[in-house]
């Protein structure tokens, strides 16, 4: 369940400026169907899509900006897995983090509407594209003016500077997994959420088979502290895709991922997942 909260353009009178857009969300769409409820870090990636749908309060709605999501990175803090469940009120602020030559950064936030609690934090980037060559175009002029306009809340707040392989590595593991009609956006493009849920079912076989050295068993009772995901092709209902996944060589709970379509990578995506071992030992 979703209810619209509010949703303006940036107005001088607005008490909070800056903010594009303001959501009331329900834990019930944050929450894999499990046992034990654990989050489902790909859904929540979707819900953040789901302010994508309806505008991110001026560049989606503004003529000549035809927007791509390029990336997204979020953080989970411990609060968020201890406290959300089914109905849980929360609250999701979009605002404007930056823009440059091409894209505009926008961040968001997931808070306990009762307590202003922060649960989640991120940025995503969105990229103007053009229509025809589908490569990046600057951003319309009429745009960029609108953007000038917006306050930057927090500064500095940009994507982070993503850095994908060239080659996937050989101590790897791999599987291969149908794109579904579900997994499909608006634009009847796979979203960003689907890939990082490509990457979290890639990831559940690993654990399962054995190839993490940390992470075992059920992948999903492992609690992520932060994703990053950044796409640079389109995948349609129907196709194909390897996905493959190895460990970070200095952090065995930092986890990468690439998903493949025709031996081509057309996402990449790291997965980082809090040590809960170190937390178990505090407690002792």
């Amino acid at each position: 369940m979703i209810t619209i909260m509010k949703m303006c353009q940036r107005d001088d009178d607005d008490d909070d400026k800056g903010v594009f857009s303001e959501l009331i969300l329900r834990g019930v769409i944050l929450l894999q169907n499990v046992v034990a409820g654990h989050l489902n870090y790909a859904k929540l990636n979707r819900t953040g899509e789901t302010n994508r749908l309806r505008g991110h309060g001026i560049i989606d709605l503004a003529q000549g900006f035809h927007s791509n999501m390029f990336g997204r990175h979020w953080r989970f803090t411990p609060a968020l897995y201890s406290r959300a469940a089914v109905e849980f009120p929360m609250t999701m602020k979009t605002w404007l983090g930056g823009f440059g030559r091409t894209s505009v950064d926008l961040c968001q936030t997931i808070q306990e509407s009762a307590t202003g609690d922060l649960l989640a934090s991120g940025i995503y980037r969105v990229v103007n594209v053009d229509p025809k060559t589908q490569s990046s175009a600057p951003i319309p002029e009429k745009v960029r003016e609108q953007l000038s306009k917006a306050v930057v809340t927090e500064a500095g707040a940009r994507f982070p500077v993503i850095k994908p392989p060239a080659t996937i590595p050989e101590r790897s593991f791999s599987c291969r997994l149908t794109v579904r009609h579900d997994d499909m956006d608006f634009l009847f493009h796979a979203t960003q959420g689907a890939y990082l849920g490509f990457a979290r079912e890639c990831a559940a076989q690993a654990s399962n088979a054995g190839f993490y050295s940390q992470l075992s068993d059920d992948i999903a009772f492992h609690r992520a502290s932060e994703t990053t995901g950044v796409h640079f092709a389109e995948s349609f209902a129907g196709n194909e895709l390897e996905v493959s996944t190895w460990e970070d060589s200095h952090c065995p709970l930092l986890l990468h991922f690439a998903v493949s379509k025709d031996n081509r990578i057309i996402y990449y995506a790291t997965v980082k997942y809090f040590d809960d071992s170190a937390q178990l030992a505090s407690k002792l």
